[in-house]
């Protein structure tokens, strides 16, 4: 039982590990995409979201495969 707990909060804080990963991707790219410009602290916009979303993915499968050898 202890066993099958100490797996669900693994799962648990992996999962939330990686949902705070892309939720940091996502606000950034808000932040310098939107937010920034706006207040004048930069010129110019990024390329579309979409032009982005393979480094997310790629970026959430690295974390995650160290996150699985860290244990």
């Amino acid at each position: 039982m202890l066993k099958e707990r100490a797996r669900i909060l693994n799962s648990f804080v992996f999962a939330t590990d990686l949902g705070l990963v892309a939720t940091a991707f996502f606000l950034a790219f808000w932040l310098r995409d939107g937010l920034f410009p706006a207040l004048g602290l930069v010129r110019g916009r990024l390329y579309p979201l979409a032009a982005y979303l393979p480094l997310l993915g790629l970026a959430l499968l690295i974390w995650g495969g160290l996150l699985l050898l860290s244990d």
